[in-house]
């Protein structure tokens, strides 16, 4: 009898944890769907807004196949990613802007806050208006699974330096590299901030919007710091 009765009692603590790890699995994939409407629509009921349409132009990160969406406070985000690097790049859509944006989403572990440091201070330093100097846009970020997905004005990710090298006019060549040096002077010669990883991947073009904008500030400094991560090795092989 006493065994029948330390066998129930396992049986039911066995399935009680099963229960509390099918909860968890369930709470950790809460925020993920399998379409795009569907997690539009959750987060659309929760901001308390009407749904808003994709446009034509962005519908192709969209009608990818397998792939799911993520949702974060603001924006829905594909789990395909259109670049990547040291971080992955992901297609995000904002549905009370109606905008596009872009989501980059890196490890969130011990030291690894520099770059949304320094891109808080950033958009205080161009008084939130970091275009006017070929900066991207930051909106903030999230944590997630371990992850931190920071939040960025989106250019266009179907445009790319080498794609385009092949087509370039001495124009564009031009214009490129001036629209280039305005940002470089905007950070050296305003705010004192070296990027130290300039590259074409890095400086996201749109010829057509005449849209420019300088990207990855993981291994910016300020030109006074002459300590921590200032003496870390920093940029890319091949463009040092």
């Amino acid at each position: 009898q006493r065994l029948g009765l330390g066998l129930e009692r396992f049986e039911h603590k066995e399935s009680s944890a099963i229960e509390n790890n099918i909860d968890g699995i369930e709470d950790l994939f809460q925020d993920e769907f399998d379409t795009f409407n569907s997690a539009c629509l959750d987060l659309c009921k929760e901001m308390k807004i009407p749904n808003s349409n994709v446009s034509s132009d962005w519908m192709t990160f969209i009608e990818q196949n397998d792939q799911t969406f993520i949702k974060l406070s603001d924006c829905v985000y594909s789990s395909k990613y259109f670049a990547k690097g040291n971080a992955k790049c992901h297609f995000a859509w904002n549905p009370r802007t109606k905008n596009p944006m872009c989501i980059k989403v890196i490890e969130n572990k011990s030291g690894n806050n520099h770059e949304t440091e320094m891109l808080e201070k950033l958009m205080r330093h161009t008084g939130q208006k970091p275009g006017e100097h070929n900066i991207v846009k930051y909106y903030g970020h999230e944590v997630r699974q371990g992850h931190t997905c920071l939040k960025f004005e989106i250019v266009h990710p179907k445009n790319s330096f080498r794609k385009d090298l092949t087509n370039m006019s001495d124009r564009n060549v031009v214009t490129y590299m001036r629209e280039l040096l305005k940002a470089l002077d905007s950070l050296h010669n305003r705010y004192g901030i070296t990027h130290r990883d300039i590259k074409p991947e890095n400086f996201v073009h749109n010829f057509e919007t005449n849209t420019f904008r300088l990207i990855d500030f993981g291994s910016a400094v300020y030109m006074s710091d002459d300590h921590g991560i200032a003496l870390k090795r920093a940029g890319t092989r091949g463009y040092k």
